[in-house]
C-alpha cells in the first residue's frame, strides 16, 4: 500500500488524503507522514462514489447488477466474520445453524446429481424431459425399471411430471 501511496499521490504538503476508516487514518499519518482528512466531506465523496461508481467507469466488467452482487457478497462476509469474533457468544448458535443448513443444502444439490448422473446410465432421456431436481427424483422412485413401465404407471408419471413443473 505503500508503494501504492507513493506512486500515486503528490508529495505536496498541502494536499490531503481522504480517509474514511479513521484508525487507517491516524496509522497513515503516524507511520507514513501523510495528510490524512476525515470528516461528513469525505463520506459524502465516499458514499457518491459508491452511489455513481457504474457511471464513472465504462466497462463491461462493472455493471451495475455486478456491483450488487459484490456488495452483497462482502457484505455476508463481514457479517459473518462479526458473528463468528461475537466475545460473548450470544449468536453462536445462529452462525451454527446457518452453517448446517448451507451444508444440508450442499449435500443435497450432491446427492441429486449423483442420483441423475447413476440413473443416466438406465434412463438417459429423463434428464431431459424432468429438469427439475425434486420431480426428477421423484420420477426415478416411481420408475425404477424403465423395462417394467406400463400404461398405467405411464398416466401417473405424466401427472407427476405436469405437477413438478406448476410448482
Amino acid at each position: 500500500m505503500e508503494a501504492f501511496l507513493k506512486e500515486h499521490l503528490p508529495t505536496d504538503e498541502k494536499f490531503g488524503l481522504g480517509v474514511q476508516d479513521r484508525l487507517l487514518g491516524q496509522t497513515l499519518s503516524r507511520d507514513y507522514k501523510y495528510n490524512c482528512q476525515g470528516g461528513t466531506t469525505v463520506f459524502e465523496f465516499f458514499r457518491s462514489i459508491r452511489n455513481f461508481f457504474s457511471e464513472y467507469v465504462q466497462n463491461e466488467k462493472f455493471t451495475l447488477s455486478r456491483l450488487l452482487a459484490a456488495q452483497l457478497g462482502l457484505t455476508h462476509v463481514y457479517s459473518r466474520n462479526r458473528i463468528s469474533e461475537d466475545v460473548e457468544k450470544a449468536d453462536k448458535h445462529i452462525l451454527q445453524s446457518t452453517a448446517l443448513i448451507q451444508q444440508m443444502e450442499k449435500n443435497l444439490n450432491l446427492f441429486t446429481m449423483r442420483i441423475k448422473e447413476w440413473y443416466a446410465w438406465h434412463f438417459p432421456e429423463l434428464s431431459k424431459i424432468v429438469p427439475d431436481n425434486k420431480t426428477y427424483v421423484q420420477c426415478v422412485l416411481m420408475i425404477q425399471d424403465k423395462a417394467k413401465l406400463d400404461e398405467e404407471n405411464l398416466e401417473s408419471l405424466e401427472e407427476l411430471i405436469k405437477s413438478g413443473d406448476l410448482a
